[in-house]
């Protein structure tokens, strides 16, 4: 039983462990390549938050190149989805939305939590 759960544990500081670490490389490989961005931008980008008000340019480090992009009027629609196996078939479905007004996000919707490097 003991066994068991410190072998539960070790899996769950190394699991931990290599996050952390996969995250400080991002941080600091966004910092360097965005000098001009603060300090918690740098953060919130790293760990592939989108906040009213970012960029495309700090949706896109953030999230990634968007799979499907559309505009109506002023308002630009990034959607960035996930492929689901239906057994008979494969389906992309869009799972997370970012809207733009002038280049910068005014809102979000859908579950960011499904994209596959949401943390």
């Amino acid at each position: 039983m003991w066994a068991r759960t410190i072998i539960v544990a070790l899996m769950v500081a190394f699991v931990v462990g290599g996050s952390t670490q996969r995250r400080g490389y991002r941080v600091e490989n966004i910092r360097n390549r965005y000098p001009q961005w603060d300090e918690l931008t740098v953060q919130k980008v790293a760990a592939r938050r989108v906040e009213i008000g970012m960029s495309r340019e700090m949706v896109r480090e953030a999230l990634g190149k968007a799979d499907k992009i559309s505009q109506q009027g002023n308002e630009e629609k990034w959607g960035y989805e996930i492929i689901i196996d239906r057994y008979t078939r494969i389906e992309r479905a869009i799972v997370y939305t970012v809207y733009f007004e002038n280049g910068r996000v005014v809102r979000t919707a859908g579950d960011r939590s499904k994209l596959l490097y949401a943390n």
